[in-house]
């Protein structure tokens, strides 16, 4: 018997201690998994740990969520003006809680790049 899949996601302090109070107590990895709506591997995980607690993601949080740079691009993206526009702008017009550094670094990540728009010449003299 399989324990159930879950999506990804980490294990509570509370879990976490409860599959380490199980397995003292002589449960399997697959009881204590079904048990507790949470993978094996997480099981396995949480019991080997020398640490309880999980640790904190390292780093900052970001700023910007997923669903407000979907929002940004399609803004951006909308038209040849606003695809022109400074950054600085574009946190004026969204009313967005972040520099323009912090802007450009996310929509970097994401593949977006500025350039300067140049005015394409002419294939032939004007008369």
């Amino acid at each position: 018997m399989e324990a159930p899949r879950t999506p990804t996601h980490k294990t509570t302090r509370d879990q976490r201690i409860a599959a380490r109070t199980l397995r003292a107590q002589g449960y399997t990895y697959a009881q204590i998994a079904s048990a507790l709506k949470i993978t094996q591997r997480q099981v396995q995980k949480a019991c080997s740990d020398e640490r309880p607690t999980p640790r904190k993601a390292p780093g900052q949080r970001r700023k910007l969520s997923d669903e407000q740079l979907d929002e940004i691009i399609e803004f951006i993206s909308s038209s040849n003006i606003r695809r022109q526009m400074p950054y600085s702008k574009v946190i004026e017009e969204l009313q967005l809680p972040v520099s323009p550094e912090t802007l450009r670094r996310a929509l970097a990540r994401r593949g977006y790049h500025r350039c300067k728009a140049l005015e394409k010449p002419p294939l032939f003299e004007r008369s």
